[in-house]
């Protein structure tokens, strides 16, 4: 469901599926780097639902 996400929590690589397949990541662990600053405006968003 990633083209219903507003920001993209994968800053590298790119993710997007090309014609219904992703190509894997072939970096250390999942193979992906995490946009820590959308995870953390997701994470004071629900924090503050959660309120």
């Amino acid at each position: 469901m990633w083209q219903l996400l507003k920001d993209d929590i994968v800053s590298a690589p790119s993710l997007t599926p090309r014609q219904g397949w992703m190509q894997l990541p072939d970096a250390p662990g999942l193979g992906v780097t995490l946009n820590e600053t959308v995870l953390e405006a997701a994470k004071n968003k629900a924090k503050g639902a959660l309120q």
